[in-house]
């Protein structure tokens, strides 16, 4: 059965997959280099005169100084403004050459705007898109040409605006970037550790966050599901 078939008509939020082409941009080279970092990209906007600034979140349990060199030192990339650093990551402005083909122009192009942080891990972009299911799988059907080895890692109806009003503003921001990190994938993709430093707060109020966001999910689902 193919995937959209096993999907009911309206609209959806779809978890994607994207492998990123080798040596097109600094984020493919960098995040490979550095397997275990999380690159998170809170905002992307094409300048006039065709380059990319990009606001963004880096998390790393390793050397975060030679992270920080190897992006600077990207032949695509033409400015970086480090905001912030710490042990464990840092916040940073990218100025960039616009690389062909681009994942985020590919979905603007197609009407369809993923919802930030978008997250970048290993050479992979892991975009979330909420739409009309057909828009969606037209997506998803030109990201395999033009990115092979695309996979949707999950879809399910949108269920976003009843969550805005179960939800607190912190608990739905908190949601959204664990659901998009990989915290609840199997095997989870990213630990409650790191999920704290991508999220800047510490962990033991992370934790009690997730427990509160969790606790309200499961006693707010359906009896029939989707």
């Amino acid at each position: 059965m193919s995937t959209a078939a096993t999907v009911n008509a309206g609209h959806v939020i779809c978890k994607l997959s994207v492998p990123l082409p080798a040596g097109v941009s600094y984020l493919q080279t960098v995040s490979v280099a550095h397997p275990l970092a999380i690159f998170e990209m809170q905002a992307i906007i094409p300048t006039q005169d065709g380059r990319i600034w990009t606001s963004l979140r880096i998390s790393s349990p390793t050397d975060v100084e030679r992270l920080l060199q190897d992006i600077e030192s990207s032949p695509d990339v033409q400015g970086v403004d480090v905001i912030s650093r710490d042990l464990e990551g840092a916040a940073l402005h990218v100025v960039s050459e616009l690389c062909q083909p681009n994942v985020f122009l590919k979905a603007i192009g197609l009407g369809l705007i993923p919802e930030f942080p978008i997250f970048v891990k290993a050479g992979h972009f892991t975009p979330i898109v909420a739409a009309k299911e057909e828009s969606v799988m037209k997506l998803y059907d030109q990201f395999r040409s033009d990115f092979p080895g695309t996979t949707i890692l999950s879809i399910r109806k949108e269920t976003t605006e009843g969550m805005k009003h179960l939800l607190t503003p912190h608990q739905l921001e908190i949601y959204r970037t664990a659901l998009a990190s990989g915290y609840w994938d199997v095997p989870r993709r990213i630990s409650i550790t790191m999920l704290a430093s991508v999220l800047g707060v510490s962990k033991s109020t992370l934790s009690k966050t997730l427990a509160i966001v969790e606790s309200k999910l499961m006693h707010n689902v359906p009896s029939t599901g989707f």
